[in-house]
């Protein structure tokens, strides 16, 4: 039994975890692995003697969570199997060449530590390399599992890390709006806003407008850099299927779009702007079934383990129109999508990323005039076809791959149709 005063203490890039003996998967009687990130938060603590430094890649974003399903260490359990090669026991972790920087750390020093703590050795692929999977091989079952253990510690941290070395949100889950009808009515509403005189004083250019083809209600943002994430958020969304057809019986369900509204107090400093989500006029209660999927859907993620602590909250239903953060757009460096930052940061008009270390100062924009003679815009009533799994930046018809060329909406991980 495991001395709760004295813990054995586990040393993961300069921070200091206690290990307790039992994992919530066994305490709980899941099987291991099904909710993996939960499990990760709740078998490790932060120690009280972690270093006050904290590393380039984590802290300072809540808890940590990682790629895989924890366990305890005692029973040798991993959160990807392991197998008998031979002589020796080997794991393969199936990642994105986005979080190999994270497992090398500085000159090595990361993937050394591990290495030296375990007694297992591991092989990371080369800078950009795509498909290969980090190999973990040593000895023992145990040995391999304890370092895969490590490992997905320090993936966790740097999925819960924020500032300007944080991994972005690469993902998000959301309803669909646009439809050729909505986006040609918001074309021509932009383009009346952008033809007023003083526009382009008031710091309004086409780029802080969202794309038409984008118009979407955000649901929740996701972070998945592991085919074992994204599987896992396939399923959980296909899992959803019973209780959307409770919610919903099989009806249509619609919502109007109409009057701006925006997420601070000065409207001559504004950074977003969206609009208003109401019920159809020929769908009374819509407005509340939409936040019962929504509900349902942040619930079903969360106990999934596939949501930060920051990001499982109660969602605020609007269709964002305009957002100083795509701004950016004008340099060449991206698509407009959801943001990064959290809806206090939008508000503030805090420095948001552009790229891994590259920050900028967001310029506001003054939408008085634009609330005086376009704000009490409607544009009527939208059927949601689905929940959509989106990429973020991979509007459909890109190279990287084709969801729905009609529509010209991001890149479809998956769907769950709504009717």
């Amino acid at each position: 039994m495991t001395d709760l005063l004295h813990p054995e203490l586990l040393d993961v890039d300069g921070r200091v975890y206690r290990v307790l003996a039992t994992s919530l998967a066994s305490a709980s009687g899941r099987r291991p692995g099904s909710h993996p990130q939960r499990t990760q938060q709740r078998h490790y603590e932060a120690g009280d003697d972690a270093g006050e430094e904290e590393s380039s890649w984590g802290g300072g974003g809540g808890e940590a969570v990682g790629c895989g399903g924890g366990g305890s260490q005692n029973d040798e359990q991993a959160s990807v199997p392991i197998r008998q090669e031979g002589d020796s026991f080997v794991a393969r972790m199936r990642l994105d060449s986005d979080l190999f920087p994270v497992l090398i750390g500085r000159q090595g020093a990361t993937k050394r530590r591990v290495e030296d703590d375990t007694g297992a050795s591991i092989s990371i692929p080369g800078r950009g390399t795509q498909g290969a999977p980090v190999v973990i091989k040593g000895p023992s079952r145990g040995i391999v599992a304890r370092a895969c253990t490590q490992l997905d510690l320090i993936v966790g941290q740097a999925l819960a890390a924020r500032g300007p070395r944080s991994l972005d949100y690469n993902y998000f889950l959301c309803l669909p709006l646009a439809t050729p009808e909505l986006s040609a009515a918001f074309e021509s509403w932009r383009d009346a806003v952008l033809a007023e005189p003083g526009a382009a004083e008031a710091g309004l250019e086409a780029s802080v407008f969202m794309h038409p083809q984008h118009l979407h209600l955000t649901i929740a943002m996701l972070k998945l850099y592991s085919e074992e994430q994204r599987d896992l958020a396939k399923q959980t969304l296909a899992g959803l299927q019973p209780r959307v057809q409770q919610l919903l019986g099989g009806a249509p369900l619609r919502v109007r779009l109409q009057v701006l509204e925006y997420m601070n107090d000065d409207p001559s400093q504004m950074h977003v702007m969206y609009l208003g989500v109401k019920d159809a006029p020929d769908s009374p209660g819509s407005l509340q079934r939409v936040q019962q999927l929504c509900a349902a859907v942040v619930e079903a993620f969360s106990a999934a383990g596939l949501l930060l602590p920051q990001d499982d909250r109660a969602v605020k239903l609007h269709a964002t129109v305009l957002n100083t953060r795509y701004r950016r757009r004008s340099s060449g460096s991206g698509s407009s999508g959801p943001g990064q930052a959290s809806g206090q940061a939008q508000q503030q008009g805090q420095q948001q990323p552009q790229g891994r270390g590259q920050w900028e100062q967001r310029r506001p924009f003054d939408g008085r005039q634009l609330l005086q003679r376009h704000g009490a815009v409607d544009f009527g009533a939208v059927q949601l076809p689905a929940v959509h799994i989106s990429q973020r930046g991979q509007p459909a018809g890109s190279a990287s791959g084709v969801s729905d060329v009609a529509t010209g909406f991001y890149r479809c991980a998956a769907s769950l149709a709504l009717s």
